[in-house]
């Protein structure tokens, strides 16, 4: 019995085998194609490769691109080598579906081979988590991360500090006032703002409503455990930014001037004034101080868009270079323009900035001063953020009076792996992006 099924084996395989007895083997592919995909941050785009197709009636290849929304064919390639191809312009935090078809030439007409489908994207999210809780609304305004990857964040609603995990975890909350805060509304929302030092100590600085009389200006230190180290007084009428700087040279930004102190809360230099324009957030960017700038509203002019300005010193009185442009007509909310803007991060490596456009409740990313992508919207549920909402205003800080108003506020930090993580103030949220 066996020997009869070894013959009828042998017979079925040499039947098989018989058409390339003699030949050489056929060339091209014997199944569907492997599509191959490298979603790139830094250029917003995907790098696609795929194999050769069969040169016996070979037409074309078509390259399909799929989201959520649309579909299309990004490419026909009529060259049988032509087996790479780039597609720009890729949107942050959606997900893209790609796939090759192969066209062939066959007796029964025009056939195609359609590859597997890969997909990916960039920047897309990687945890939400919320920054309060169901008692109290914390209402995240602004965050940093440090070395060990500890969020630090600071709200609103809340007179401390909330650190956590990359993964949403509530590490530690370091109270710094039990006063009521003060914010104020200049282009955006001012409320606490924070940095860390070479140390690895955490400063904040904010502002506080009395029973009576004007507001008062703080400065409380945290060190690398988190412990309170001292609280001083800052003696200016709003304190509204802090940045330390590489050298930990610590300069505190009021409402129009400009103060320099050492780690320890001492005063290196003169104060000075700052022009008069409305910053609503400042950095470092490759060792220069930049700021988001608010233009001023001038009589009978256009108001340009504001930009996010480089400069060539700390008292910003030269210009490097500048990010955004100036809308085409009133009803412009197209890429690349800002409205609002409230905080942004930057990566010096792929001079990247990130700037969270609050006005258009977006994310925005330029790359050596030119749009490059973007993501967010407007809502409540995953992917969008909610940064306009009603909070406590002072109205004037000398006398400490305040009142609801709606508002626009919002932050957005970078840790040193290039992931994004974005204070979504109103919707009382943290979210995580991918770099």
């Amino acid at each position: 019995m066996r020997s009869v099924l070894f013959i009828v084996s042998l017979v079925f395989l040499s039947a098989c085998l018989s058409p390339f007895i003699g030949q050489d083997p056929p060339t091209g592919l014997s199944g569907p194609p492997a599509l191959r995909a490298r979603f790139d941050s830094v250029m917003a785009a995907a790098h696609l490769s795929w194999q050769r197709g069969p040169e016996e009636g070979f037409l074309r290849y078509e390259l399909e691109r799929r989201t959520a929304i649309d579909s299309a064919v990004v490419a026909v390639l009529d060259d049988l080598e032509d087996t790479t191809y780039v597609d720009p312009g890729l949107l942050g935090d959606v997900v893209y579906r790609y796939r090759v078809v192969t066209y062939l030439d066959r007796d029964q007409g025009e056939v195609s081979l359609p590859s597997s489908v890969v997909e990916g994207g960039i920047h897309r999210q990687v945890v939400v988590w919320p920054a309060g809780t169901e008692e109290e609304r914390f209402l995240p305004t602004r965050l940093v991360v440090g070395p060990d990857g500890v969020i630090s964040v600071v709200g609103v609603g809340s007179g401390s500090v909330r650190r956590f995990d990359g993964t949403g975890n509530l590490l530690a909350t370091l109270p710094f006032t039990r006063d009521r805060l003060a914010c104020m509304e200049t282009a955006c929302l001012d409320g606490p703002s924070l940095a860390l030092d070479s140390r690895g100590s955490l400063h904040v600085v904010y502002n506080v409503r009395r029973e009576s009389g004007p507001v008062q200006a703080l400065w409380t230190k945290f060190d690398p455990e988190g412990r309170p180290v001292w609280t001083r007084p800052l003696g200016v009428l709003f304190a509204r930014q802090i940045l330390i700087d590489a050298q930990d040279r610590v300069r505190i930004e009021s409402v129009s001037q400009l103060l320099e102190y050492d780690l320890e809360g001492q005063p290196v230099g003169p104060r000075r004034l700052l022009p008069p324009l409305l910053a609503t957030s400042v950095h470092l960017w490759t060792g220069r101080v930049a700021a988001l700038v608010e233009p001023l509203q001038t009589d009978d002019a256009p108001t340009p868009a504001p930009r996010l300005i480089v400069y060539r010193d700390a008292d910003r009185r030269e210009t490097d270079f500048t990010v955004g442009r100036d809308p085409i007509d009133a009803d412009d909310r197209g890429d690349g323009l800002l409205q609002r803007p409230a905080d942004f991060c930057v990566e010096d490596g792929a001079d990247r900035a990130f700037i969270l456009n609050a006005g258009l409740h977006r994310i925005e990313v330029f790359r050596r001063g030119q749009f490059l992508t973007r993501w967010g919207e407007a809502g409540e549920e995953p992917g969008q953020f909610r940064f306009g909402g009603s909070v406590e205003v002072v109205d004037d800080p000398t006398r400490g009076q305040a009142s609801e108003r709606q508002v626009l506020a919002g932050g957005i930090a970078r840790d040193r792996e290039g992931f994004l993580y974005v204070a979504d103030t109103f919707n009382d949220r943290i979210h995580k992006y991918g770099p």
